[in-house]
């Protein structure tokens, strides 16, 4: 798509397909669509968007509560089994356990930090997406401008008909 402005240096702005003029007639018809449609049709879907996916400020608060309270926990085994790796590794040193008796017991460890990171992550994204969401949030009532979320938006699609999909490059 291209962007044009009305004739006669109108005051609007509307796109054309250019597909025609590359690959012939018979691949496109050279329709055109007015910007402030498109426009109207993001924040229509962003709108639509936004009240399926809607988080309040308190569930936000709340899944950050259970996520800080399971790395709490996590962290809390994590510090045990490796204080009980370090045991163990003394009782490996003087000879009193095996090498394979020791390896156990550290891979335990290993798995308790990798269960830690884990949460950290998703705590980490769930927090990225949340504010994500309040930026669509701001942009669907127009508290801040289309161009804030452009990275949001992954793909615009307009067909003949004039309909106009959105789809979002959003994780959800």
């Amino acid at each position: 798509m291209q962007r044009k402005r009305g004739t006669n240096h109108a005051d609007w702005y509307f796109f054309t397909c250019i597909t025609k003029n590359r690959l012939g007639v018979d691949k496109c018809t050279g329709m055109y669509v007015r910007e402030e449609d498109v426009l109207r049709a993001i924040y229509y879907q962003l709108k639509l968007h936004v009240k399926e996916h809607f988080i309040s400020d308190s569930q936000y608060q709340q899944e950050l509560l259970h996520l800080n309270n399971g790395i709490n926990q996590s962290d809390s085994q994590y510090q045990e089994i490796f204080r009980n790796a370090i045991h163990h590794y003394e009782m490996f040193v003087d000879g009193k356990i095996s090498k394979d008796e020791f390896r156990a017991v550290q891979d335990a460890a290993n798995e308790k930090k990798a269960i830690w990171n884990d949460i950290l992550t998703s705590k980490t994204a769930y927090e990225k997406q949340y504010h994500v969401f309040r930026k669509l949030l701001k942009a669907s009532y127009k508290e801040i401008a289309l161009s804030e979320i452009i990275d949001c938006i992954d793909e615009i699609t307009i067909c003949q008909n004039k309909n106009i999909t959105v789809k979002w490059a959003i994780a959800q």
